[in-house]
């Protein structure tokens, strides 16, 4: 009864309801009326979401499958869905009714919903530059005059003051790499 099949097909982890799958090819004859399309398709095995509603749904007359849910799809946690497909003719002059069931796979494609941010590191920069200029200033200060040592020491505080507060600097933005990393790693 099946006579064109490819029983693969891919959506993208981000498609909304009514998108439909690409890449199946599903077509089923009726020997018996082949100058009449009587051929209808049906779901046997489909995924259900969270509130029981079919994942999916099939057009009976094409065999199209489509997205019958919004926001479910996520390919971390479900690579694929394995379903079933029965193609029923409109059966004989006895009323015989003829049957095929078809297994075929919906894998589904990954979009990238977690885009690396680059924000941390350039606001890193930004200060770690500022703070870094000011110690190279304080530098020039003292090689450039000759202060009285009291002044010296002063500037040398505030140059140590500088490299303390950039250590710091650095130990808060690496904290928080780690945190968006942990966060990506458990989502």
């Amino acid at each position: 009864m099946f006579i064109d099949v490819d029983p693969i097909g891919h959506i993208p982890e981000n498609a909304r309801a009514g998108t439909r799958v690409e890449g199946l090819r599903i077509k089923a004859t009726d020997y018996d009326k082949l100058s009449e399309n009587t051929t209808r398709y049906a779901l046997t095995l489909n995924t259900k979401s969270i509130d029981g509603s079919d994942v999916f749904r099939i057009d009976e007359m094409t065999a199209d499958i489509y997205l019958n849910v919004d926001n479910y799809l996520d390919r971390e946690k479900t690579p694929h869905h394995n379903l079933s497909v029965i193609a029923r003719d409109s059966g004989d002059q006895s009323g015989n009714l003829q049957s095929k069931e078809l297994k075929i796979t919906i894998i589904i494609d990954d979009v990238n919903d977690m885009p690396v941010r680059f924000y941390l590191f350039r606001e890193f920069l930004i200060e770690f530059s500022v703070l870094f200029f000011f110690s190279h200033d304080l530098n020039q200060q003292i090689n450039k005059h000759k202060y009285p040592k009291q002044h010296n020491e002063e500037i040398l505080l505030r140059k140590f003051e500088l490299k303390m507060m950039i250590l710091v600097l650095i130990h808060i933005h690496y904290m928080k790499l780690l945190k968006n990393v942990n966060y990506l790693m458990n989502k």
